[in-house]
């Protein structure tokens, strides 16, 4: 509710209804009364929850107007837009419209029921436009963030293949940077989702977006691989054996950039109580160990930079700075 007399708001959804309630149930100081709630709060509720279903109706029919113009801009419906630039331009505002409505869980589910993930699926992913491609991967993002019920059913519809492809090979940077956040809300703390990221080899798809040079992929999959890392960790010996931490030296040894933090907090992930980590971080032929000197140098008294040469230090610590046992715990 808002403070100091204002206008009341109410909120989008059951539980922030039911959530107001309870607080406005214990504001007053004291236990909670026992007599039954009175009919000044019975009448609070019933014209909150009817503003809310009303409001929910509204946008769910936004959601069916929506889902008429992708189809007709899609060329899916019988009223077929006759100039082509506005069908279009249509098209991206439907998508745009949907994923702020979706933001909100209950209208993400109802999209699912209306058949409007399927549309963006079949039609807009592989949209001959980059603006629509894009904006489709936003859709599902919105969708499938918090929201296991619609992460599976993408997951079912082998959304998450298209989306590493396009994250992969678009040749829009836009779509790229959207499909990998798609993908990243798939694969979080989802373990069918991290399951299929694996076997559609997504670590080798984060690895050749570090490599790219759009500076928000770079940034974005080195984040990516940073948290399923530290997620995960069982899963350091699959990307330790495809080579990663030579890969990731090579990134690092780019000019500077703000995700070499991600880039250096992910080398820590595979050092960390993983001899076979250390001992690829040790390869003479890296020079990792002089690059970690002066990294840091650089980075000494820089305010901004303190948690990249946090990881920078605990890098060198654990791998140069003593020896650890190799596999058959014998000191190198």
């Amino acid at each position: 509710m808002a403070q100091g007399g204002g206008e009341r708001q109410h909120p989008r959804n059951l539980q922030g209804v039911l959530r107001m309630a309870v607080e406005a149930g214990s504001a007053a100081d004291g236990p909670a009364p026992s007599e039954p709630m009175s009919e000044e709060r019975k009448a609070w509720l019933r014209e909150a929850l009817a503003e809310l279903c009303h409001g929910q109706r509204d946008e769910v029919e936004q959601m069916k107007e929506c889902l008429a113009v992708l189809r007709r801009g899609l060329g899916g419906g019988e009223d077929v837009c006759e100039d082509e630039d506005e069908d279009e331009d249509g098209v991206e505002a439907a998508l745009e419209l949907l994923s702020e409505l979706c933001e909100n869980l209950d209208n993400a589910r109802d999209l699912m029921a209306l058949g409007g993930l399927d549309l963006c699926l079949s039609r807009c992913l592989s949209h001959r436009r980059g603006e629509v491609r894009w904006r489709a991967a936003q859709l599902f993002a919105s969708c499938a963030q918090n929201m296991p019920e619609v992460q599976c059913y993408l997951l079912q519809q082998e959304a998450l293949l298209r989306l590493l492809r396009l994250t992969d090979t678009d040749e829009h940077p836009t779509v790229r940077v959207k499909a990998l956040y798609a993908v990243s809300c798939l694969v979080r703390e989802q373990e069918a989702g991290l399951r299929a990221f694996l076997s559609h080899d997504g670590f080798s798809v984060l690895m050749r977006g570090m490599q790219s040079d759009n500076e928000k992929l770079r940034t974005k999959s080195a984040f990516l691989l940073l948290n399923l890392l530290t997620a995960y960790p069982e899963h350091r010996d699959t990307v330790l054996s495809m080579g990663m931490v030579q890969q990731l030296v090579s990134v690092l040894r780019s000019p500077h950039s703000p995700f070499h933090e991600h880039v250096l907090g992910a080398l820590c992930c595979l050092v960390d109580e993983c001899p076979r980590g250390v001992r690829d971080c040790r390869e003479p032929a890296l020079g990792l160990g002089e690059l970690l000197k002066h990294r840091a140098e650089e980075l000494e008294g820089r305010p901004e930079s303190q948690e990249e040469l946090e990881f920078c230090e605990r890098l060198r610590a654990a791998c140069f700075q003593g020896q650890l046992p190799d596999d058959n715990g014998m000191d190198r």
